[in-house]
């Protein structure tokens, strides 16, 4: 295996330098920031007038056009929200010439300008990719405040179970095959309040990145998707920040410059716990005794960055995020607490070794635990869940040229799992340990102004080291294996708005989740790495489609898409005995395919999107459903939203939005009988084929209204109220359905989602 990585990094080596085109030739290169508070802006567009050469900005704001032209020169400036801008320059015989530009923000009567540049050439060949910016997480209505999460549901390919559940199931795939990074560190749960809520706050979110699949070599670890979140840097110019109040939470975020860079800061917290405390003390009778059978309950999140621009070549970003939920319910005797949450850290620095070598290092920590504790007068119950994440990782940008864009990298992961389990003095402990490290090379070719080519690899060498299993006292290591994930991705250009696009790769994973207890609470999931008992997850990822971009920023995208997964796992709920990792679950197979169309339109008076998907998945294990092929739950047939966002006055705008999606897959049960035993009777049901039934439909519609009031005053700059209605004409959609057995005839039993809830805020900027 490693004397065939070595073929296939020397042959990179080899077509590179012995590339004609590697000879000196001149480069533009630069930063490129907002003029108001030094914050690096991602996805600018910059291009030479009267030429098709172009790139855009990278994560960090970089960017660097190869082989430019002698003599005075225009660059051409553009993104969306800001005024564009040209800047005259003049280059010279093998002139490495850095310009580093400010764009001004500019809002006219509530509405955002942009004058529509030449579109410049695609530098990445990007497929099934929707970048989500801070003014579109804020455009779709919601129950109580704007959320990540979903919003991210109202995109095309994207489904969720219910309304209590911030998990995403993208193309077929389950929310555990997502791979979640913020600020390049992995987040393994994304829930709080049960899951009505994600653990992202928008204040905090300068961008968003959602790979729906085929995504290149420098993301791996998971078979689905990507969601790459990068948070704000912060002020650089003064400060500033925000306070706001909610129906159940307040938050604040707060900003400046320090040193040579900024600092960030928001934090958020629930306040239902303190208002019941409060409303106990006041009341009393009847009331009181009932509001002391609430449960105390409340979760709050941190986020905070520290940015320092060092100089030209050098930056360092320090990141730090911590979220948790709490609950206890305690009345004598019985007395139980339930927690869960996350915390990351991100150090990263960034590096301008020359104007064609740019380099992302990073050090992170990513800690994630869930536990119970119940206690009553017969019984000591505690289980617990933690997963500790410690990764050491490099990405280099080479620009040799414009006809290529180089990235490589390795990463180095240790990861810690731990669950433990005691019942009074019994206490049972399972455990893994394993490493992972992973090198890979991707090149991007623009064979000319119409086609780029992108081919690329990833190794990964994974090492489930230790497992411990001390109820069994199983104690055994595993062995390394080497996996090898090609990844390719074409674009052709079919005229100067238009583009055909296509990728096709290989995907491992490695960690996959057991639930735990009702399998409809993903926050109640616990993480289970890989221990060479079973096979690892493996997807193959086929998407064709086409790109089409209108005048005044709309936008047409249609993807055809076909995933293959040869390995998959299904929780074994009929369990009996854990010797190994594969005692847990089930192996099987499954595949999902599909079509989504997404239509956007990002400025004026009127803006939002569009998106419609039609999907079919499916999954066999020989141990479910006879062996034959099933619908899993969340396979719904069809998915619609359209979101708009209306500006009818200066200061006032009209937020709405409207989901459709065909019901969930589920077993309708037919008949029901008694097994009678010598020491008792057992009422059973018999189910028709898994999940060929369907649900009601899923519809729902969300309106809100936002005023904006600009004060300009020195402590107060403006202040915002809103309101929102959540499920407008009330609809109740079925969750899901339940057969009770214990009754005869055995009931069914409805059980619905939320109702309309009507809620609004209050924000002050200052």
């Amino acid at each position: 295996m490693l004397k065939k990585i070595g073929i296939v990094v020397l042959f990179f080596l080899l077509y590179l330098f012995e590339n004609p085109l590697l000879l000196a030739d001149q480069t533009v290169s630069g930063f490129i920031q907002d003029q108001s508070n030094g914050e690096t802006l991602i996805g600018v567009n910059i291009y030479i007038q009267g030429t098709h050469i172009g790139t855009t900005t990278n994560k960090s704001g970089y960017y660097i056009i190869n082989r430019v032209p002698l003599g005075k020169l225009t660059v051409a400036i553009s993104y969306i929200g800001y005024e564009a801008k040209d800047t005259t320059i003049t280059i010279i015989l093998n002139e490495n010439k850095v310009l580093n530009v400010l764009l001004k923000p500019t809002v006219i009567q509530g509405k955002s300008v942009q004058v529509i540049a030449e579109r410049p050439i695609e530098q990445e060949v990007k497929t099934s990719l929707i970048q989500v910016t801070p003014p579109k997480l804020k455009a779709v209505p919601q129950m109580a405040e704007p959320d990540l999460m979903r919003m991210l549901q109202s995109l095309p390919g994207v489904l969720t179970l219910s309304e209590f559940s911030s998990g995403l199931f993208i193309r077929g795939g389950t929310p555990d095959q997502n791979l979640i990074l913020l600020d390049g560190t992995e987040v393994y749960n994304v829930n709080h309040l049960f899951g009505i809520f994600s653990t992202f706050d928008v204040d905090a979110v300068k961008q968003v990145d959602l790979i729906k699949g085929g995504f290149p070599a420098q993301y791996g670890g998971r078979m689905s998707s990507v969601l790459d979140i990068t948070n704000m840097d912060g002020n650089q110019k003064g400060f500033e920040g925000k306070a706001s109040v909610g129906l159940i939470s307040a938050k604040t975020s707060l900003q400046g410059p320090i040193g040579k860079g900024s600092l960030f800061f928001s934090g958020r917290r629930t306040y239902i716990d303190y208002m019941i405390n409060l409303a106990e003390k006041i009341t009393s009778g009847e009331t009181k005794e009932t509001l002391t059978t609430i449960p105390d309950y409340y979760f709050y999140d941190l986020h905070l960055k520290l940015y320092q621009d060092l100089n030209h070549q050098n930056k360092l970003a320090l990141t730090y995020y911590r979220g948790k939920d709490k609950l206890r319910y305690a009345i004598d005797p019985f007395d139980m607490t339930f927690q869960w949450g996350n915390q990351a850290f991100t150090a990263k620095w960034t590096h301008i070794l020359n104007t064609k070598l740019f380099i992302n290092g990073y050090v992170t920590l990513s800690h994630y635990e869930i536990f119970l504790d119940e206690d009553d007068s017969f019984a000591n119950l505690h289980f617990g869940n933690a997963v500790d994440d410690i990764t050491v990782k490099s990405d280099m940008e080479y620009f040799p040229n414009t006809a290529h864009t180089i990235k490589s990298g390795f990463v180095y992961k240790k990861l810690d799992s731990e669950y433990e389990e005691a019942l009074n003095q019994q206490r049972y402990l399972f455990s893994s340990n394993s490493a992972q490290f992973v090198f890979y090379l991707q090149d991007t070719w623009t064979f000319s102004p119409l086609f780029n080519f992108q081919i690329g690899f990833r190794m990964n060498y994974y090492h489930p080291f230790q497992f411990i299993n001390t109820y069994n006292q199983v104690k055994y290591h595993g062995q390394a294996k080497w996996h090898f994930e090609p990844r390719m991705a074409l674009r052709y250009r079919l005229s100067e708005n238009t583009s055909l696009k296509g990728s096709w790769g290989r995907y491992f994973q490695y960690i996959t989740i057991v639930p735990f207890g009702n399998v409809d609470f993903s926050f109640m999931d616990i993480w289970f790495p890989s221990d060479n008992s079973y096979k690892p997850g493996e997807a193959y990822h086929y998407i064709a489609g086409i790109e089409t971009v209108f005048p005044f920023q709309m936008h047409f995208d249609g993807e055809l898409y076909f995933k293959d997964m040869p390995y998959v796992y299904e929780f074994n709920s009929n369990i009996n005995e854990v010797l190994t990792g594969k005692d847990l679950f089930y192996g099987g197979k499954g595949y999902a395919y599909g079509i989504d169309f997404y239509f956007e339109k990002n400025i004026g008076q009127l803006s939002g999107w569009f998106s419609y998907s039609l999907g079919w998945t499916k999954r066999k294990f020989p141990e479910i459903n006879e062996g034959k092929s099933f619908y899993p739950k969340y396979d719904r047939r069809h998915a619609v939203h359209l979101i708009t966002t209306y500006q009818f006055a200066k200061q006032w705008k009209i937020n709405f939005a409207w989901t459709y999606g065909t019901g969930q897959a589920f077993t309708q049960p037919l008949s029901h009988y008694e097994l009678h035993l010598p020491d008792r009777t057992v009422p059973l049901v018999i189910g028709e084929e898994k999940n060929v039934s369907r649900l009601p439909a899923y519809h729902r519609m969300d309106i809100g209204i936002r005023y904006d009031s600009r004060l300009r005053e020195k402590l107060i700059k403006r202040w915002s109220f809103y309101l929102q209605v959540y499920n407008v004409y009330n609809r109740r959609n079925l969750w899901f359905r339940r057969v009770d057995p214990e009754q005869y005839p055995p009931e069914v039993l409805e059980i619905r989602m939320l109702p309309i809830i009507p809620t609004f805020g209050f924000e002050v900027y200052f």
